[in-house]
């Protein structure tokens, strides 16, 4: 993502604090239980940006049925390796997203994830792709309703992107 104006800037801005004050408040504390360090907001992005990397393929297989409806939503969990537990996400306002017959709305996957470090970083709070730690997708436990979201029922329509 490139800012190319001012408002551009601000509209960048404002989305990484979102995506650090919602989703890197968890992932901040230290994989590494002998260290009292925290994991910076670049650290958090880049480590975040490599293993969006490593979802590529299941994205790219989930962007092509874009516009389709009726799709079984555990055709959207084989895109991820077998014995992975992923938790497909649809919207809770749809009326059919509850889980009461037809359809969801595909909104997200969740996925997760451990970093595991290297011997030479144990300690070090260094969490940097590149550093020689890598990442093990993990299983997700069970999403649960929220008040916007809900697990996918057995049916979703893929939205166009």
């Amino acid at each position: 993502m490139t800012a190319t104006d001012e408002s551009d800037y601000c509209n960048v801005c404002y989305m990484l604090n979102h995506e650090w004050m919602k989703h890197g408040s968890c992932y901040s504390k230290s994989t590494d239980t002998d260290a009292d360090t925290d994991t910076d907001p670049q650290t958090y992005f880049i480590n975040g940006l490599s293993i969006n990397e490593l979802l590529s393929v299941p994205s790219l297989n989930i962007s092509q049925l874009a516009g389709q409806q009726d799709v079984l939503t555990q055709d959207i969990r084989d895109f991820y390796p077998v014995g992975i537990a992923v938790n497909v996400i649809c919207d809770a306002f749809n009326k059919d997203s509850n889980g009461e017959g037809g359809a969801g709305t595909f909104m997200e996957v969740q996925t997760c994830w451990e970093i595991v470090q290297s011997q030479s970083n144990k300690g070090s709070g260094n969490l940097v792709p590149g550093s020689s730690n890598s990442f093990n997708m993990v299983s997700c436990k069970p999403a649960s309703d929220s008040h916007f979201t809900v697990p996918c029922p057995t049916y979703v329509n893929i939205p166009e992107f």
